[in-house]
């Protein structure tokens, strides 16, 4: 129970053992061989990771459920302004995949360092710099 509460393996076997007198290296080898090698203590901290991981999801899946009703709300509350209204919409979209912002680049990758520093120049001059 310590380990998934974010504790060590050595801080889970001080506080489940008598460590009192044991060297730092002793404590941390047994812990390490207890948690590798005990079947019992192996097999539970697996399970207990799966659950944690299963928690996770299942709170990640909560979250975007809230996130996207709210919107849905947003967007159909015509008391609402229209700006939120359309930006909530806009959001939706992009959660159903309906549109992707993409930008696009030009490849500059064939220019010398002279005409890289010209343009430079020019863009500065631009700016009255």
């Amino acid at each position: 129970m310590a380990v998934m509460s974010g504790s060590s393996f050595s801080e889970a076997y001080r506080a489940a053992y008598d460590a009192e007198n044991m060297a730092d290296a002793t404590v941390h080898r047994e812990a390490y061989r207890l948690a590798a090698e005990n079947p019992k203590v192996s097999t539970r901290l697996e399970q207990m990771a799966l659950e944690k991981e299963a928690e996770q999801r299942v709170l990640g899946l909560s979250r975007t459920d809230l996130v996207l009703k709210q919107l849905q709300e947003i967007a159909l509350d015509q008391d609402v302004q229209d700006g939120a209204r359309v930006r909530a919409l806009e959001l939706l979209g992009k959660n159903c995949g309906l549109w992707i912002d993409r930008v696009e680049t030009t490849d500059k990758a064939e220019r010398s360092a002279d005409e890289i520093e010209a343009d430079i120049e020019a863009r500065l001059k631009r700016l009255g710099m």
